[in-house]
């Protein structure tokens, strides 16, 4: 039996993992901008 607390939690995840990917794809091309950049930068 699941209380409360552990179903927001879990909830909360779930809705945390959707901003998550929203962002990623939203700012890939950013990242890979980014990584890129540093790439440079360490050579």
């Amino acid at each position: 039996r699941r209380t409360y607390f552990q179903n927001y939690r879990i909830g909360h995840k779930e809705q945390l993992k959707k901003i998550a990917s929203k962002w990623y794809r939203k700012n890939r091309k950013r990242i890979k901008e980014r990584d890129a950049k540093r790439k440079a930068n360490l050579k």
